[in-house]
């Protein structure tokens, strides 16, 4: 009896749990989730449009399109990461992770089939993670222009040194009996 599309795609996203590129492909997840997501209100009805993929179509899964700019622009946020693992980024690295994306928009959609997107959880870590990315936006937006040099911050400990140093601590204990 032949496998369905979702046991196949269940034991895939298994095998790459094995390898060492899992915790990579996780996190330039991730990064294509923060870089493309807009923070306006979640609704069901939401499609992403023509004018909303940056770049040639590179994937689609129903209404789910990733473009060639956006996907370089998420490689190029995980650079940092992956030269510390000693990961380069050549054709088979993004070949993986354009295979990882597609994959997981794949059990997204059957997800969504199966109802899970009405999960208590779910609705509850999505307004969770809004959040934290209209709290993240609105970071960038109050600092995108303050620039301190080392020798301000030099300038500035040397000011309030005082502030930094912490008073003495001390762990007491007591013991409290009836008697002597």
């Amino acid at each position: 009896m032949g496998s369905s599309l979702l046991e196949i795609l269940t034991k895939k996203l298994k095998e790459a749990m094995e390898k060492k590129y899992f915790n990579v492909c996780l996190f330039f997840i991730l990064i294509i989730l923060i870089s493309c997501q807009k923070p306006t209100s979640i609704s069901k009805t939401a499609k992403i449009t023509e004018e909303e993929i940056n770049g040639p179509l590179l994937a689609q899964v129903d209404d789910w399109k990733f473009g060639l700019e956006d996907f370089n622009k998420s490689l190029k946020a995980l650079e940092p990461l992956l030269k510390e693992q000693n990961i380069t980024i050549d054709y088979n690295f993004k070949a993986k992770m354009l295979d990882e994306l597609v994959r997981n928009a794949i059990l997204s959609q059957e997800a969504k089939r199966r109802g899970l997107e009405e999960d208590k959880d779910i609705i509850k870590a999505l307004k969770n993670y809004k959040h934290t990315l209209l709290a993240e936006k609105l970071k960038e937006e109050i600092t995108k222009d303050i620039y301190i040099t080392d020798s301000e911050v030099e300038e500035f400990y040397n000011k309030n040194k005082q502030s930094f140093k912490s008073p003495p601590q001390f762990k007491v204990r007591e013991i409290v009996i009836d008697s002597e």
